[in-house]
């Protein structure tokens, strides 16, 4: 059996001793307690032995002997469900779920464990039914509507994601506003791609009315106002981005670009990519397309100042643009100096990357060994190509 599930089993052992020992408190005697803790110790055997099914039936007829033994049976399905054997920790769940008896909070935890089953195994419409009906019931605990987002996330339902933060928000004090403007954000996306601009600006300010600093939120007020070739509002929109967090414009740089031409505001538009070039020369240069390129030609914005950065922080893009665009960027260099730039660049990258990695687990090593530190297998590592640093 492997250590890791060892390790998982070790809290579930843990559970039934807990429970069998409370048993015996409550019962004081020694008739039942001994039967049942035969039994616990006999699923337990199965488990080890690599048996799972012959344990899960053990398990399940306990409960015919006592309803205590629900957490042992809810400690059980959580093992399978992290062990990724999800059909058992279903059998196990369902079976909890249709007794009769069982008490009105064990039955939440058993419909509760049940949705987490089907949520992990990406049944998200039987997980989602299950969580409604626990709000339903009155069991709307801030886990439960934590997992219904997640649920609505995946399920790219953001109109029901939202009213969900919104409950979490009202109900238990916590700021969802970072969340709920993100949500408005992906209706507004939604909206866009399907060209219905009307309705992506109503999303748009109604994320803006939560969180009126949201960039993503403005980025995407200025893209419709570009579309709609209304460029001096979407300047006025990009000049809020500069100020809260200018890295963000490069992702949006040639539209950027695009909106101070049309307004003929090149010497504007110089200054600001000066800025920008200030701020981060290899991230100015991977945001780029040709048009960015030949306008930063014409207005003769490449300077040693970004050769320099290339020395200080190289890396395998920016030494492809140093020769892809050797004759715009670097033409006061020679060739051979050209050279020594790239080479340097290439060892200081070569020299990051860690040299051997285990053949059984992954794990990598600057220098040989010969036990590896992560999974204890000896003999198992092996070098690395220079193919393999940069793929």
């Amino acid at each position: 059996m492997s250590i890791g599930f060892i390790c998982l089993l070790l809290p579930f052992a843990a559970t039934c001793g807990w429970i069998s020992g409370r048993k015996s408190k409550k019962t004081g005697g020694k008739k039942n307690t001994s039967v049942l803790r035969g039994d616990v110790f006999r699923g337990l055997n199965y488990l080890i032995n690599e048996e799972p099914d012959k344990a899960v039936d053990v398990f399940i007829q306990l409960l015919d002997i006592d309803s205590d033994t629900v957490e042992i049976h809810l400690a059980l399905g959580a093992l399978f469900r992290r062990r990724g054997e999800i059909s058992r920790a279903v059998r196990i769940h369902q079976n909890l779920i249709a007794r009769p008896h069982l008490s009105n909070e064990s039955r939440m935890a058993s419909i509760l464990a049940l949705a987490k089953d089907y949520l992990a195994s990406g049944v998200l419409d039987r997980a989602e039914n299950l969580l409604l009906e626990l709000i339903k019931y009155g069991y709307d605990k801030k886990y439960v509507l934590d997992l219904l987002i997640e649920i609505y996330q995946q399920e790219k339902d953001w109109v029901k994601a939202i009213q969900i933060a919104r409950k979490i928000q009202s109900k238990y004090s916590v700021s969802m506003v970072s969340v709920i403007t993100q949500f408005y954000c992906e209706l507004a996306q939604n909206a866009i791609a399907l060209s219905q601009l009307s309705e992506a600006m109503v999303y748009i300010d109604q994320a803006l009315a939560i969180d009126k600093k949201s960039v993503r939120g403005i980025l995407l007020k200025a893209g419709v106002e570009v579309s709609q070739g209304r460029y001096s509002n979407a300047i006025k929109w990009y000049k809020v981005v500069e100020t809260h967090q200018i890295e963000r414009l490069f992702e949006v740089l040639p539209t950027y670009c695009h909106c101070y031409l049309k307004c003929d505001k090149k010497v504007e538009l110089k200054r600001k990519l000066q800025r920008m070039l200030a701020y981060s020369p290899e991230y100015f240069l991977r945001s780029s397309d040709a048009s960015v390129l030949t306008l930063v030609q014409d207005l003769d914005l490449i300077s040693s100042s970004v050769l320099d950065a290339l020395d200080e922080r190289p890396s395998l893009f920016g030494l492809y643009l140093s020769l892809k665009f050797d004759s715009q960027f670097t033409h006061s260099l020679t060739s051979s100096e050209l050279s020594e730039k790239v080479q340097r660049g290439l060892h200081v990258l070569m020299g990051r990357q860690k040299q051997y990695q285990c053949s059984n687990c992954g794990f990598s090593v600057q220098d040989l060994l010969w036990l590896c530190p992560g999974c204890q297998r000896w003999d198992s590592m092996c070098a690395q190509s220079v193919l393999d640093h940069f793929s």
